[in-house]
């Protein structure tokens, strides 16, 4: 990571919980600015002048596509770290078809709007991080998986192809 970090803004999904949490907290003790977006802050009541939290439901489209249009007008985004995530298991035939859409849009469908907006910016200034947080279930499906695993597939060949996509132009 570069020496001069005061500057530098990540954007992290899952921010309240886990993982993201874990990683806010790593990025803020490392002097970067975070803007963590979660369903619910209260879990985690980060106090640090650095964080700003955004709420946010990822499975709400339209909500996603218009605070990232704001979010990248208003902030350098250094990189994103993708960690929300929302397991749903159990046989495919129990999920009724809003489940189904709404744990897609969580776990793949809010990464691609999110790199919809973030390359732009990315590849202009030539740099930027993308991380996606996935799971094991994106190499082998598993019983009473195919929901979650379908989408962590789906969420690991994005991350493959935005490599492929992106390594020219400074984007990790």
């Amino acid at each position: 990571m570069p020496d001069n970090t005061s500057s530098l803004t990540f954007l992290v999904t899952g921010a309240s919980s886990g993982i993201g949490l874990a990683t806010v907290q790593m990025l803020l003790n490392r002097g970067y600015h975070v803007i963590g977006i979660a369903r619910d802050h209260s879990k985690s009541r980060i106090d640090n002048k650095n964080y700003i939290p955004v709420t946010l439901d990822l499975a709400k489209l339209d909500e996603v596509d218009q605070k990232f249009r704001q979010l990248c007008r208003e902030h350098h985004l250094e990189g994103l770290i993708h960690c929300a995530g929302e397991g749903l298991f159990g046989s495919i035939e129990q999920f009724s078809a809003t489940q189904i859409d709404h744990n897609l849009r969580t776990n793949l469908t809010s990464a691609l709007l999110l790199a919809h907006h973030l390359l732009p910016p990315m590849r202009r200034r030539k740099s930027g991080r993308i991380i996606f947080i996935g799971s094991e279930s994106a190499f082998q499906g598993g019983r009473k998986g195919a929901l979650y695993c379908s989408a962590k597939f789906g969420l690991r060949g994005l991350a493959f192809s935005l490599r492929e996509d992106c390594s020219r132009d400074g984007i990790t």
